[in-house]
């Protein structure tokens, strides 16, 4: 088990837990989507690898999409359709 430290809250954690923005910088899904405004963080969703939208954890993205006062599909349509886009644009390249 591999732990790093989410760069926003300072806290440690096991990096399946964990989503690699940068270079040697992890956080935390939720620390890192309350930091974004609702267009911006789907689109950096729809940007991610299809692994990494597959580990998505639905929840933590269903409560930042109800805090933006999202009123459209839930959290799993999104990160599956997500993730079938990501599979198509891999394999594609």
């Amino acid at each position: 088990m591999e732990h790093r430290i989410c760069r926003l809250c300072e806290e440690s954690d096991d990096t399946r837990r964990l989503i690699q923005y940068a270079v040697r910088s992890y956080a935390h899904w939720g620390c890192y989507l309350k930091r974004k405004s609702l267009e911006d963080g789907l689109a950096w969703i729809r940007g991610l690898h299809s692994h990494e939208i597959r580990n998505a954890p639905v929840l933590v993205v269903q409560d930042w999409l109800e805090e933006r006062g999202w009123t459209g599909e839930r959290s799993m349509e999104i990160l599956l359709n997500a993730a079938k886009a990501a599979s198509s644009r891999e394999l594609a390249s």
